[in-house]
Parts: C-alpha cells; structure tokens; sequence
C-alpha cells in the first residue's frame, strides 16, 4: 500500500528537537470523509504519519492531513463495501521543525504534477510524507497510487506514477524541514527487470538516531503485488537495501528516499 515506509525509533538529532505532544488514535471507517479533532498548539510545527488494513480490496486507498490546529482528515474517494481500520499518530513540536503542506489532484490519465512551493526549502534538511487516495476501486490498480516523490530543486516537489494512470488521485502531502542541526540525505535509485534488491551507500549516521522514508512508482509489474512491494531498511551505518520479492523482464520501480 502506497504509505510512507519509515524505519527508526528516534529521529535525527532528537535531543535538539523538543518534542511536545504525541496524539495516536484508531478509527474504521466506510464513508468517504472522517474527521478526527485535535488539540495543537502550531499546526506548522506537527506532522500525521497513518497506517491501515482492510477485510476487502475495494475503495481501500486513504489519503490524510492536518487541516489546522483542531481537524485532522481522512479522505477515501473511492467507498467500498468494507470499512478500512486506520491507526494514526500526530506529532508536535515547540522547535526543531518547520511543517507545510498542501494537497493536490491528478485526473484520470495524468501522470505527474510538479507543486511550487514558492517559498524555497532546504532541501539538505527536508523529507516529505506524502498518502495517496484513488477514485477507483483498489484491487486491480493499486500502482496507480505509487508515486515516486521527490525535490527537483528547493522550489519544486514532483509526483510521478508510471502506470496506465485510468484513476483520479487525491494526493495529500506535508513537507518536514529540519530548523536545529539536523540533516537529511537524499537520492534516487532503481529496481529494474528481474532485479529484487539494490543499495544505495549514503554517509554514514547513527541508526539509533535515523530513519528512512522512501516513494517509488511501478512500470510492468501488471498488479502483482510480489513484483512491486518494496522493503527499504538501513542495513548498516552507510547503507539502505531495498527488497522485493521477485521482478520481470520488462519491471521498473523508480524510488527516491530520504534519510
């Protein structure tokens, strides 16, 4: 499912960062819009990271953020005969962060769509977590929801998919920048035909105080789902091995992560 991948307890330079709030909650839902209220101080100094699971495979993409300082949302565009069991979990910051966001829609048959972000980032201490939502059913079309998700320059956030793209996508995204001394690596890497694992050597970090997130899109991999599931994990100091179960001939995943 096309959610952020995160790996890691604590984050880059936690000690500088002061933590205020953890708000995490669970809800199933059918409708196609939940609200959950919240208690926040500066919505720009919070982010939401959510998972769910599902009892069928119609309507099941949910897309989230945070709306201001009391809302949060969900979205499911398309509705399903069965609910979706979502966990969700809100951070808060008094220093350390910076938060924006935005959301964005692709119509049916559009592949990719570049976000100015006016204001420049930096884009060495900058990651975004982005959740996609499909007006189509999702048993059949599921890699039209994967975007490869990355900063072209400071001004510039692209989403790209690399499928038949027949599905409108609700893309709800947040832009974490680091203010303390905290940095971020970044970069761009492919699984390609019948490939199922690729490194990426990166400087090295303290894993105690690190994690990966990572956005990928799929080309050939005719909805199977052992062919376009990927595992991203730092797998030492100055190392992340990406994983899948198997590949094909004419198989692409384009993935861009941040560490």
């Amino acid at each position: 499912l096309p959610v952020p991948s995160v790996y890691g307890e604590h984050f880059t330079g936690h000690e500088l960062l002061n933590l205020t709030k953890i708000i995490h909650g669970n809800f199933s839902s059918l409708t196609g819009i939940t609200n959950v209220s919240l208690t926040l101080s500066n919505a720009s100094k919070a982010f939401v990271i959510s998972t769910y699971t599902l009892t069928a495979s119609s309507g099941i993409l949910t897309a989230v953020n945070i709306y201001n300082e009391t809302l949060l949302n969900f979205r499911r565009v398309a509705t399903g005969a069965a609910p979706v069991h979502v966990s969700y979990y809100v951070a808060e910051f008094d220093s350390g962060i910076k938060v924006r966001r935005g959301n964005e829609t692709l119509p049916a048959g559009t592949q990719t769509r570049s976000v100015d972000l006016v204001t420049p980032i930096n884009v060495s201490t900058s990651f975004p977590i982005v959740s996609v939502a499909l007006d189509t059913d999702g048993d059949k079309n599921n890699e039209e929801a994967l975007f490869f998700t990355n900063f072209t320059n400071p001004t510039t956030l692209l989403f790209s998919r690399n499928v038949s793209f027949q599905s409108r996508a609700e893309i709800e995204w947040q832009i974490v920048e680091f203010t303390d001394n905290s940095t971020v690596q970044t970069g761009t890497t492919s699984l390609t035909g019948t490939a199922t694992s690729t490194t990426q050597t990166i400087n090295a970090v303290n894993l105690s105080r690190s994690f990966l997130i990572f956005y990928y899109n799929s080309t050939g991999t005719l909805s199977r789902e052992f062919r376009y599931m990927v595992r991203g994990n730092l797998t030492s100091t100055t190392q992340i091995t990406f994983t899948r179960q198997s590949g094909a001939a004419n198989n692409r995943l384009d993935i861009a992560w941040f560490v």
